[in-house]
């Protein structure tokens, strides 16, 4: 048990670690400058539409119980507004991230490369161009076929979302796919392929709940998540580079 704690706390310290890596080297700090662009105007542009529609969203979707009891309505009315605003943030986050993902893979690609290189003492320093456009185009296409899964599980997360319990379980598997996400631009660096991916992320399960918690959790603060998506990404390539050496 305690050694599972253990694996999860690493996962947990994913973004900090990343931030440390970025301060150690302020080069890299080019390489999210554009991407925190992105997910700022796309978060808030999103919680401002959010804002502006939910209270008819609710009304809407409550109209047959108003007409049948207002006391009825009025009682569970802000229950159903707290569910509404956890799911349509959870999807919010889907989404936003979906977009910003495709619009800054060459970007964070070149993070995930340069930050890899930086603390695997065994790689060539010098930066390849052509390696580097390869992997970038290649997450782009990647980051088009991941965007339809995700909008299909924001789908799934919107609706589970209204049922008690399962909520939390639909919110965790959404963390989860960003926490995967995260690491999959240092092992596309790596040339890995899907299934090798896959069992990436079966065999680091309590390392990647453990990412998902703190993302999860960043998520209480509006836009705070997509300030740690870039952090997250670097910290992932300390993560699978510590996983590997330690033979774990």
């Amino acid at each position: 048990m305690t050694a599972y704690i253990k694996r999860v706390q690493r996962g947990f310290k994913v973004p900090i670690n990343g931030l440390n890596l970025i301060k150690r080297d302020p080069k890299l700090i080019k390489f999210i400058a554009i991407p925190l662009l992105i997910n700022f105007f796309l978060f808030v542009g999103g919680l401002f539409y959010i804002t502006s529609e939910v209270g008819e969203l609710i009304n809407s979707f409550m109209t047959g119980l108003k007409e049948y009891s207002e006391t009825l309505y009025s009682v569970s009315y802000y229950f159903v507004v707290v569910l509404a605003w956890i799911a349509l943030t959870g999807i919010l986050v889907l989404v936003v991230y979906l977009i910003a993902s495709i619009l800054a893979a060459p970007f964070y690609s070149l993070l995930a490369e340069r930050t890899w290189v930086n603390i695997n003492p065994r790689i060539d320093k010098k930066f390849n161009f052509a390696q580097f456009l390869k992997t970038a185009l290649r997450m782009m296409m990647i980051s088009l076929g991941k965007a339809a899964v995700l909008l299909i599980v924001s789908v799934a997360v919107f609706v589970i979302s209204f049922i008690p319990g399962l909520n939390f379980i639909a919110i965790y598997v959404a963390y989860i796919i960003i926490a995967f996400d995260c690491s999959d631009y240092v092992l596309e660096v790596k040339e890995l392929g899907l299934g090798e991916r896959f069992s990436y992320l079966r065999k680091y399960l309590p390392e990647y709940s453990g990412a998902a918690l703190i993302l999860g959790a960043f998520s209480f603060i509006p836009g705070l998540i997509f300030l740690a998506i870039p952090f997250t990404i670097a910290g992932m390539a300390q993560m699978i580079y510590e996983l590997e050496e330690s033979g774990s």
